[in-house]
């Protein structure tokens, strides 16, 4: 018979790591500022650099 996990122990699940996964992806793609430090393209007259971060938090918030 298979035994419990101990107490205080945590467990590896593969919905742990998606959600790991959802809450680093906007860490991540907003502190690589390389990866957005543009104007073009323009959106509504909007340069980049601004409707990225807009748009991730959007993003963040969906996930």
């Amino acid at each position: 018979m298979p035994t419990a996990p101990k107490r205080g122990s945590t467990v590896v699940t593969p919905l742990r790591v998606a959600v790991g996964l959802c809450l680093a992806a906007p860490y991540v793609a907003i502190l690589w500022v390389g990866s957005y430090s543009a104007v073009d393209p323009r959106f509504i007259g909007i340069p980049f650099f601004y409707w990225y971060q807009m748009l991730w938090v959007l993003i963040s918030t969906a996930l």
